[in-house]
């Protein structure tokens, strides 16, 4: 396949046409598919960009560009903006000069050389670096159909653990793989199967059923009614005064904010607690975002408190719907309930805010230290073969880590314990050895399968036999010759 070296010129030629619901970046990548380009050349010839497609995946740029590239057979760069992203789901829940300049950062074309403030979306994101998604039961209904697959929008949010449609658990590569991170990478569309024949990760143990009433449903279904019929834009936050008049209507506010036990039973009522400790590092995160919203009236940037606040304080979709409709008939706007702090000095106020940063910021570097250690067990339990345990390695995958990447030395727990468990290259290639030996019973006594070890972890025969000392207690040994 051809790869893109330097800046090309050439005009894409081929322009497939778009799949219901298909993200506007997945597009791209069928686009490089059909075209014979890498990640970088698409995103150069398609999207006019200087670099690779880079995360966030889900909030593309440059629309206008695709638009004009395809001779506007693919639709007008509003067409996509609605139909191809996400943004008719985050919107509604952005201020108004938010959701303007979110719309214009991604159909506007942007010249090479200029440069402007971006709107952040890990808020609906996630804090894991973003990675394409799909459901393997989608994957088999589009091959059937079709005969390909494709990528989702809604399967990109990160709130979306689960297929809204079938409810089962969204998968990931291996792990292993680095499409789509790596700028050399192919492009590739949602398989059954992983590229390199390992184990799909799935990002939950459990499934669902659609209206079963539990939490994880009907937030997925919420998603789902988002995707399919989205919203009205609002110039006023009717959505805020909605959830601010049911929680008083459900008993949750008090004149000096929300009574947080009784909020996290309905949570715990619905089965939502999962939901929490997945999205947030702990409860008092979560209900620091709920309180903001319920005691202000006003919604926030978070996609994920939003729903989760829909979700636990509505029976359905559409019983929402309706008590929106109705606060905009009456032009119902959130009230500032935030309880009146008292006056106080300059400096206690500088003392008691240092204060509560330096607790947060121990008790997150305690949370990431047991969670790296505990990915360390969890990879030395498994049997799959073996990946170097390096800081990237640690920091990849575990919720908050991408915050602490720059700043590693205010957090001293989770230092020690990458520094304590990254391992050489030396201690790597025995633990590779050893895999090698352990997972081949018939023939790990033979030459064959020495002459494999030594082939892909380069170790000389002097540096095998200890190791086959110790897994099979001096049993006889076949050393392959040095040819």
């Amino acid at each position: 396949m051809a790869r893109f070296e330097g800046k090309q010129t050439v005009p894409v030629s081929h322009f497939p046409a778009l799949m219901a619901n298909e993200s506007m970046m997945g597009y791209v990548v069928r686009v490089g598919l059909l075209n014979q380009l890498s990640l970088s050349g698409t995103s150069s010839l398609v999207l006019g960009l200087n670099s690779c497609l880079e995360p966030p995946w889900i909030v593309p740029s440059n629309l206008e560009r695709l638009s004009q590239s395809a001779s506007g057979t693919l639709g007008t760069a509003n067409d996509l903006l609605l139909n191809h992203t996400v943004f008719p789901v985050v919107a509604p829940f952005l201020s108004p000069q938010l959701r303007s300049r979110l719309a214009l950062q991604m159909t506007t074309d942007l010249q090479p050389g200029r440069h402007r403030s971006k709107v952040r979306s890990n808020t609906w994101e996630g804090n894991v670096p973003a990675q394409l998604r799909w459901c393997t039961k989608c994957v088999l209904d589009d091959e059937a159909e079709h005969g390909f697959s494709y990528w989702r929008r809604e399967h990109q949010l990160g709130i979306c653990t689960h297929c809204p449609r079938h409810g089962c658990a969204l998968v990931t590569g291996c792990g292993y793989c680095n499409f789509p991170r790596n700028v050399r990478t192919s492009p590739s569309l949602p398989t059954a199967q992983c590229r390199c024949g390992r184990e799909l990760r799935a990002l939950s143990p459990c499934s669902f059923v659609q209206g079963d009433g539990s939490a994880l449903a009907k937030i997925h279904e919420f998603i789902l009614s988002m995707v399919d019929c989205s919203l009205p834009l609002d110039e006023q936050d009717h959505i805020g005064a909605t959830l601010q008049r049911r929680a008083i209507q459900l008993d949750l506010m008090t004149g000096k904010g929300v009574r947080r036990a009784v909020f996290m039973r309905l949570v715990e009522d619905c089965g939502g607690m999962p939901i929490i400790n997945s999205t947030w590092e702990t409860e008092r995160a979560a209900m620091t975002w709920v309180s903001t919203v319920l005691r202000s009236g006003r919604t926030v940037a978070s996609l994920a408190t939003n729903v989760l606040l829909i979700t636990t304080l509505f029976s359905s979709a559409q019983t929402f719907r309706e008590a929106l409709e109705q606060s905009r008939s009456m032009r119902k706007l959130g009230e500032e309930l935030r309880k009146q702090t008292t006056e106080r000095t300059n400096v206690s106020l500088g003392q008691t805010g240092t204060t509560r940063y330096i607790e947060k910021r121990h008790e997150k570097d305690k949370l990431i230290s047991e969670a790296i250690r505990r990915r360390h067990a969890s990879v030395l339990a498994s049997n799959q073969q073996p990946v170097r345990f390096t800081r990237t390695f640690f920091l990849a995958d575990i919720a908050g880590c991408r915050s602490i990447v720059r700043k590693l030395a205010s957090y001293p727990l989770s230092a020690a314990a990458i520094r304590e468990l990254s391992e050489s290259r030396e201690q790597f290639l025995r633990r590779l050895a050893i895999w090698l030996m352990r997972n081949d019973p018939e023939q790990r006594r033979g030459s064959a399968l020495l002459a494999a070890v030594q082939k892909v972890v380069y170790l000389t025969m002097a540096d095998l036999k200890p190791i086959y000392v110790e897994l099979f207690e001096g049993g006889p040994m076949h050393l392959p010759s040095p040819s």
